[in-house]
C-alpha cells in the first residue's frame, strides 16, 4: 500500500510541471492584500436566524445564498452571475506551514483525536490524518492537517490562529459559541460552521462554505489578508503518500486525480468540464489549454478545432487518433498525420504501415521514391507487384544528392548513384571527417574535405560523384584531380580510377563498398613522394658516413611511335629555348603576326609539354646535393646525350630536345649507353628510367647486361604493353614496369623504389623493428612524410615504439621496396612523431590503454574530446531530449526499453526508475520555483530524488553546485535535468582516484573500500563535473591545487569547488559548492550551511578543517 501511494504521489506530482498550472493565480483587483474576507470558490451558503454582521468583501464563482433576519453588511458580495471569468484560488500552503507549523509544532502522523470536556491547544499541531476534537476547545495556537478537521464543542480563541486543511474539509458544530481569530483555510474542501453564536475575525478561504447560526459576526482583518497576499504558490503534492488510497482516485477517468482537479478547479465528476470535446487531462497534460475555457486563446476557434501543428488534423482528431498535437508527423515517416488518416489511410503511429521495410512517406504518390524514380509502391500492400518480394527488398536504381560546404568551398555537392533496395535517401549517410579523423584531415594536396559513406543496405556497385567549384581550386588543375579511398585493412588511402567531366565540373569513381573518400591533386600527391626521397638522403648523411647519391639516367624515346602515345604541345614561356623577359613579348607578337611557318617558330621557341618532359623535369627538380642525372634522347641512335651531370640547367635544356621524329627505339643500344655511366661504388645508387610507349625492340644482349648496382625501369606511356620477357629482365634488375600517367604507380618511378645495399638491409640501430633506411626515407600513410628517428626506438617519447604506432612489418620488406610492398609493410595507428596524434589531450599510449582511437579526437562522437571525456567509449547523453532517444516506453509490451549506450545503467527497470525520478523531481522543482539553493537539507530541495535510494539532502551537492554556478553565469539549467544527466551518464560512480585525495585514504581497510564505492554515500563524483561542463560547452579550467585555484580568484569570477568535510575522517564525506568572488576578493559560497562568506578559498578550507579535492573556474 505504501509503495502504491508513493507512486501516486510521483505521478500526480509529475503533472504539476505543466505550464498551465503555473498560471493558477488570483488577479484580485491588483492589491497586495488578499481582497476577500470570505472566498468560497464553488458556492457560499450562509444563514443567520437573527443578526448577520459582515465587514468585508465576499466572493464565489457560483451561487451565494445568504439569508438573515437583521443584517449589517459593509462590503461587496459577488457571485457567478456578476463575473465574466472565474476567480482562482490563491494557494498559500507552503507559506502557512512554514509560518505556523514549524516552531514547537507537534506532529501526529496517524491523526489527532481528543474527547475531553476541555481541550487546550497551546502549541501548533499538525497531522497527516484527521483531527477529531470533541469538547470545549481553547484554541491558543494553530491546527492543521492533510485531511479533515472535525470539532464538536465550543471553540474559543483569543490569539491569531490558523485552522487549516490541505486536502479535506473543516467542520465545527456546537450549541454554544464558535469564536476564531485568524485564518480558516481549506481550499479544496468544504467549511461547515453550525453554532448559535459565530464570531470570525480574519480571512476564510474554502472551496465551498456553509455557515448556519443565530448571530453571525464576520470581520475582515488586514494583517491576515496581507499574509495571504495575491500571489499564488505552486501546489506541493509531495505529501500524498500519507493519504489513504481512497483519496487518490480519478472519478471521471480523465487522467487527472480528483485532488488535482480541485486544485485547478475542474470538475472531478465530469471528464470534460468546458464541454469542448477534449478531456480535462488531455488539455492539461498534453495541449496546455485551459480545461475551463472552450476557446483558451479567444481567437474564435475552439480548443478542439485548433490545429497547433498544421498537419491537417485538429486537436480533437489528434486526441482520438493518439497522435502528437505538436508534431505534424508523429511517426516521422514523411507524411502529415492528417494526410495519413484522411488521404492515405495509413497508420500515423506506425512509420511503416504495411511492414515492408519502406516508410509510408517513401511509398505512394507523394513518396520520395515515387517522385524521384517513377517507382510506385502501395503503402498498404507490402508486395505491391505481387512478385513475392517485399517492396523494401526490391532493388532499383536510386540516387542521393547532398549539398556540402567544405572549408575551402571547393566541393559543393556529392551524389551517389546505385542499384539497391530500401530508401537510399534514408539509409545512406554522408558525413565530413574533417577535424574528426586526424589521419584524413591533413592529407597532403587534399581538395575539400574527406567524407565517410555508410549504408545500411547492400549493393554491387555505386558511383560517387563530387561536384567541384573550379574557381576554388587555386593552382590545382582540374585534370589532376583524383579520388582516394581509405583501405581499412592496410590503413592507407589508395587511388581509385577517376573520371573527370570538365563540362559538368564533376569527379567520379565507382566502388563496390563504402569507405572514406577524398579528392587530391595528383601532381602534388606524386611529387610529394620524390621530395620525401630527397629528405631521406639529406637525413642519412647526418647520421652515417655512408651517403648514397642517386644517379638517374633518363632514356627518352623520340621515335615516331610516341607521336600518338605522348603528343607534344608547345607554350612560349620565359626561361625556355631562348625566351627571356626582354624578348618574350616580341617573340609572341612575331608568331601571332606570322601567317606561315607558325609550327617552325613554336618548335624553335616553345616549351615542350608532354608526359616525357614532365617526368624528366620532375626528377631533375628533386635532385639533391651530390645527385646526378643524364638525359639521353634516343630513337635508333643517340640524338642527344648530356652525360651524367649535376647541372640542372643543362638537364632542363636537354629535356627541350624531346621529339617524336625518329625511327623505332632500339632498347639494347639505349640501355648499353645508359649502363656506361654506372659504377660499382658503394657511395652511389643508380637507376635507369626508359620513357617509351612499351612497344620496343630489343635483342638477347639486353638480358645479358650486368645490372649490378642499378635498376632498369620501364614507363609505358599511351597504353602500350610491355611483353613478359622484357618484364622479366626489368624485374631481375630489381626494377619495375609502370603503365600510364598519371597513376599512383608512377610515384614509384619518381622515388618510391629504394635500393637497399646489402650492408644496410635489416640494419636497425634503435631496435624498434624498422630498418634505419626506412625510418630516414619517411613513411607516408597520408601523403605527408613521417620521418622517424633511426636512433630512437620511440621517436615522440609517448611510450609506444615506432613500429607499434605504424604497425610496421619488417618481414614484408625486400631489398627493393616497391609501393605495393611498402603499403603492405606499414599501417597507421598513430603518428610516431607526435605524442598526441589527434590533439585530444590524451597521449597515444593512454589511448591504446583506454581503447580509444588515437586518430579520432572524439572516439564516441559525443562532442567531448577523449581527453576531457570520463567515458570516452560511451556517448554522453545530453539533456532530456537525447535521453528519450535512448529510452522509450513501448506501449505494445508495456515496458521501458533502452539502448545499451548508458554509461552506468544496466536494465530497463533502472531506466524506468530514472524516468520516474525525473518526473517527480521536475514537479517539485516547478512547484518550488527555485532561486539560488543555499540549503540542500531543507524542503523542497531535500525531497528531490537522486540515485536509487537517496535524495538531494544526502548526495546532491555536486548537482546543486552546478545549478548555482550556471545561474551565477546567467546560464539556467533545471536541477532535475542535471540529475537526469548525471544518473544516465554514470556521474555517481566513485573511484579510487577520488578517494585517494583524502589524507586518510591509505588507512581504509580494503574490505570496506568496495562498500564505500558502491553505496553512493559520497554522492556524485566531483571529477565528473568536468564531463557535464564539457558536454554543454561551458568553457572551464580545472585544478587540483588549492593555491592555483586561489590565484585564479578575481572579482566577479564564478567557481565550483569540492573538498572533504574533515581531513581527519573520510566518513564525514565530501561537499561541493558554487563560489563567486566579491569586489574585495572575499568569496561568497552557495549551499554551504550557515556561513557563506569567507576571506578566500584557503580560509574556507581551514575553517572547515577540510581537505581540498578539485576546483573549476567557469570562464
Amino acid at each position: 500500500m505504501k509503495k502504491f501511494k508513493k507512486l501516486m504521489s510521483i505521478l500526480l506530482a509529475a503533472v504539476i510541471s505543466i505550464p498551465y498550472f503555473a498560471n493558477i493565480a488570483v488577479s484580485a483587483e491588483g492589491t497586495e492584500k488578499y481582497p476577500y474576507m470570505i472566498f468560497g470558490r464553488n458556492g457560499i451558503t450562509m444563514s443567520a436566524s437573527s443578526n448577520l454582521c459582515m465587514n468585508g468583501n465576499v466572493h464565489t464563482n457560483k451561487e451565494a445564498d445568504i439569508s438573515y433576519l437583521n443584517g449589517n453588511i459593509n462590503g461587496k458580495i459577488t457571485s457567478g452571475a456578476d463575473i465574466e471569468k472565474r476567480v482562482k484560488h490563491v494557494y498559500a500552503d507552503t507559506k502557512i506551514r512554514e509560518t505556523y507549523f514549524t516552531e514547537n509544532c507537534e506532529l501526529y502522523e496517524d491523526g489527532y483525536v481528543r474527547d475531553e470536556m476541555n481541550i487546550h491547544i497551546n502549541n501548533p499541531i499538525y497531522s497527516y490524518r484527521n483531527i477529531e476534537l470533541d469538547g470545549n476547545v481553547a484554541l491558543n495556537s494553530s491546527m492543521g492537517t492533510l485531511m479533515d478537521i472535525n470539532v464538536t464543542g465550543e471553540v474559543k480563541n483569543a490569539n491569531t490562529s490558523v485552522v487549516y486543511s490541505k486536502y479535506g474539509d473543516i467542520t465545527i458544530e456546537n450549541d454554544s459559541t464558535a469564536n476564531i481569530n485568524g485564518l480558516i483555510y481549506c481550499p479544496l474542501g468544504t467549511l461547515t460552521i453550525d453554532s448559535p453564536n459565530i464570531n470570525l475575525n480574519g480571512v476564510i478561504i474554502a472551496d465551498k462554505i456553509v455557515i448556519n447560526g443565530g448571530s453571525v459576526n464576520i470581520n475582515y482583518k488586514e494583517n491576515m489578508a496581507g499574509f495571504i497576499g495575491t500571489e499564488s504558490e505552486k501546489y506541493d503534492f509531495s505529501d500524498l503518500e500519507y493519504l489513504p488510497e481512497s483519496w487518490l482516485g480519478d472519478t471521471d477517468k480523465d487522467e487527472l486525480f480528483d485532488i488535482y482537479e480541485k486544485v485547478i478547479d475542474t470538475d472531478p465528476y465530469d471528464i470534460d468540464t468546458d464541454d469542448d470535446g477534449l478531456p480535462d487531462g488531455y488539455e492539461v497534460l498534453t495541449l496546455n489549454t485551459d480545461p475551463l475555457e472552450l476557446d483558451t486563446d479567444e481567437n474564435g476557434i475552439s480548443d478542439a478545432d485548433e490545429d497547433f501543428d498544421n498537419d491537417n488534423l485538429n486537436n480533437l482528431g489528434e486526441y482520438l487518433n493518439k497522435t502528437g498535437p505538436f508534431n505534424p508527423d508523429t511517426d516521422e515517416d514523411g507524411l502529415l498525420d492528417g494526410d495519413e488518416i484522411k488521404t492515405y489511410k495509413t497508420d500515423p503511429l506506425n512509420p511503416d504501415t504495411d511492414n515492408d521495410g519502406l516508410l509510408d512517406g517513401e511509398e505512394g504518390y507523394d513518396g520520395t521514391i515515387y517522385k524521384k524514380y517513377g517507382v510506385y509502391f502501395d503503402p498498404l500492400n507490402p508486395d505491391t507487384n505481387g512478385n513475392g518480394i517485399l517492396d523494401g527488398d526490391e532493388v532499383y536504381t536510386q540516387s542521393k544528392n547532398q549539398s556540402v560546404e567544405t572549408y575551402d568551398k571547393a566541393i559543393t555537392e556529392i551524389k551517389v548513384d546505385m542499384d539497391t533496395n530500401g530508401s537510399l535517401e534514408r539509409n545512406l549517410t554522408i558525413e565530413s571527417m574533417y577535424g574528426i579523423d586526424a589521419m584524413s584531415s591533413d592529407v597532403y594536396a587534399m581538395i575539400g574535405e574527406p567524407f565517410n559513406f555508410t549504408s545500411e543496405t547492400s549493393f554491387e556497385s555505386a558511383t560517387i560523384t563530387f561536384k567541384i567549384d573550379k574557381s576554388k581550386l587555386g593552382d590545382t588543375k582540374f585534370d589532376n584531380l583524383i579520388i582516394l579511398w581509405y583501405n581499412e585493412e592496410k590503413q592507407i588511402f589508395e587511388e581509385m580510377p577517376t573520371t573527370r567531366n570538365w563540362e559538368n565540373s564533376t569527379v567520379s569513381a565507382t566502388t563496390t563498398h563504402f569507405s572514406q573518400y577524398m579528392i587530391v591533386d595528383s601532381e602534388k600527391w606524386y611529387d610529394n613522394w620524390e621530395e620525401s626521397f630527397m629528405e631521406l638522403r639529406k637525413m642519412w648523411s647526418s647520421h652515417t658516413t655512408y651517403y648514397k647519391a642517386m644517379n638517374t639516367i633518363l632514356v627518352v624515346d623520340c621515335s615516331w611511335k610516341m607521336d600518338s602515345a605522348d603528343p607534344i604541345s608547345y607554350s612560349i614561356e620565359v626561361g625556355y629555348n631562348g625566351v627571356t623577359e626582354e624578348n618574350h613579348t616580341e617573340i609572341l607578337s612575331h608568331i601571332q603576326g606570322t601567317q606561315s611557318n607558325i609550327d617552325y617558330y613554336m618548335k624553335k621557341y616553345g616549351r615542350r609539354k608532354c608526359n616525357r618532359a614532365y617526368i624528366c623535369e620532375n626528377i631533375i627538380g628533386n635532385m639533391g646535393s651530390g645527385d646526378s642525372a643524364a638525359v639521353i634522347m634516343y630513337s635508333d641512335h643517340i640524338e642527344s646525350n648530356t652525360g651524367l651531370t649535376g647541372s640542372t640547367g643543362s638537364l632542363y635544356s636537354a629535356v627541350q630536345g624531346v621529339n617524336s621524329d625518329g625511327n623505332s627505339l632500339w632498347l639494347d643500344s639505349a640501355v648499353q649507353t645508359a649502363l656506361s655511366y654506372v659504377s660499382d661504388s658503394d657511395s652511389e645508387m643508380y637507376r635507369i628510367i626508359v620513357l617509351t610507349n612499351g612497344d620496343v625492340s630489343y635483342g638477347y644482349e639486353l638480358s645479358s647486361y650486368d645490372y649490378t648496382n642499378v635498376s632498369l625501369n620501364i614507363v609505358s606511356l599511351g597504353g602500350g604493353s610491355v611483353g613478359s620477357n622484357l618484364e622479366k629482365i626489368v624485374y631481375d634488375s630489381h626494377g619495375d614496369v609502370y603503365y600510364g600517367y598519371p597513376s599512383s604507380d608512377l610515384t614509384n618511378v619518381t622515388g618510391n623504389t629504394i635500393e637497399l645495399p646489402p650492408q644496410f638491409e635489416g640494419e636497425d640501430s634503435d631496435g624498434d623493428g624498422i630498418p634505419d633506411l626506412v625510418e630516414l626515407y619517411g613513411l607516408k600513410p597520408d601523403g605527408h612524410p613521417i620521418n622517424t628517428d633511426p636512433f630512437k626506438k620511440d621517436t615522440d617519447g609517448d611510450g609506444l615504439d615506432d613500429n607499434i604506432e605504424l604497425n610496421f612489418v619488417t618481414e614484408k620488406l625486400t631489398s627493393a621496396v616497391s609501393m605495393v610492398e611498402y603499403y603492405s609493410a606499414i599501417g597507421y595507428s598513430s603518428d610516431p612523431t607526435m605524442m598526441d596524434t589527434d590533439n585530444d589531450g590524451l597521449d597515444d599510449k593512454e589511448e591504446y590503454n583506454l581503447g580509444t582511437n588515437p586518430r579520432l579526437s572524439d572516439t564516441d562522437g559525443d562532442g567531448i574530446l577523449d581527453g576531457d571525456d570520463v567515458y570516452p567509449l560511451t556517448p554522453y547523453i545530453l539533456g532530456k531530449a537525447r535521453f528519450w532517444e535512448f529510452a522509450s516506453y513501448n506501449i505494445k509490451v508495456n515496458k521501458w526499453e533502452a539502448a545499451p549506450s548508458f554509461a552506468d545503467v544496466e536494465s530497463a527497470s533502472e531506466v524506468s526508475a530514472i524516468i520516474q525520478r525525473f518526473y517527480s523531481n521536475t514537479a517539485i522543482e516547478n512547484a518550488a520555483n527555485f532561486d539560488y539553493i543555499n540549503n540542500q537539507n531543507e524542503a523542497p530541495v531535500s525531497n528531490i530524488k537522486y540515485g536509487y535510494k537517496y535524495t538531494m539532502e544526502h548526495n546532491g551537492c555536486e548537482l546543486i553546485a552546478i545549478y548555482n554556478a550556471l545561474k551565477l553565469k546567467n546560464n539556467y539549467q533545471a536541477l532535475s535535468e542535471i540529475a537526469l544527466e548525471f544518473e544516465a551518464n554514470g556521474g555517481m560512480a566513485m573511484d579510487t582516484r577520488l578517494l585517494s585525495t583524502h589524507p586518510s585514504f591509505s588507512s581504509i581497510p580494503s574490505t570496506q573500500l568496495g562498500i564505500i564505492l558502491k553505496s553512493g554515500f559520497f554522492g556524485s563524483n566531483p571529477f565528473y563535473i568536468k564531463q557535464y561542463l564539457n558536454a554543454h560547452k561551458y568553457k572551464n579550467e580545472q585544478t587540483e591545487s588549492l593555491s592555483e585555484l586561489q590565484s585564479w580568484a578575481k572579482p566577479g569570477r564564478v567557481f565550483i569547488m569540492s573538498y572533504w568535510n574533515n581531513k581527519d575522517d573520510i566518513g564525514r564525506g565530501l561537499h561541493t559548492i558554487a563560489v563567486r568572488v566579491n569586489l574585495d576578493k572575499t568569496i561568497n559560497t552557495y549551499n554551504n550551511g550557515v556561513r557563506n562568506n569567507f576571506d578566500d578559498f584557503i580560509d574556507l578550507i581551514n575553517r572547515e578543517n577540510g581537505s581540498f579535492i578539485t576546483g573549476y573556474y567557469l570562464c
